[in-house]
């Protein structure tokens, strides 16, 4: 990850390499694991846990072919 100066985030790019559904999304960091899940009742936002069960999951969808 690196640090946006402008929006003051971190910041990743993520290449999913097979299609498929993807649900969550984890990240260690030193021997430390966090778990990205989606605000409470919100649509696209997330935060950071360190609580792995029973995760407010997101959907992302990823095709194997260019889709209009």
């Amino acid at each position: 990850m690196t640090f946006n100066d402008e929006s003051k985030m971190y910041e990743t790019s993520v290449k999913i390499s097979s299609s498929g559904l993807y649900y969550y999304f984890n990240i260690k960091q030193n021997y430390q694991f966090y778990f990205l899940e989606r605000i409470q009742d919100g649509f696209g936002d997330g935060e950071i846990t360190q609580d792995g069960r029973d995760i407010r999951t997101f959907q992302l969808t990823c095709y194997d072919r260019a889709v209009p």
